[in-house]
């Protein structure tokens, strides 16, 4: 996802925890972590439908706590 210029390349972890969540099966991902939610939620959905993955939403907890100045 780096190379696509979707993170950082130092952010390598960044990658593994959205590949892992994918792993768990899980439709979203809450997430306080500036680069992840600062990245095209489409454009790295269309990454992992490249690989026959499913689109995963990535939110900040405050979206889920209702609170939205987080």
């Amino acid at each position: 996802m780096a190379s696509r210029g979707l993170l950082p390349e130092e952010e390598v972890n960044d990658a593994y925890i959205l590949i892992e969540s994918e792993f768990a099966n899980a439709a979203m991902l809450v997430t306080w972590d500036n680069h992840l939610l600062k990245a095209s939620n489409s454009a790295l959905n269309e990454v992992l439908k490249s690989f026959d993955l499913a689109p995963v939403q990535i939110v900040h907890p405050s979206v889920i706590l209702g609170n939205q100045g987080g």
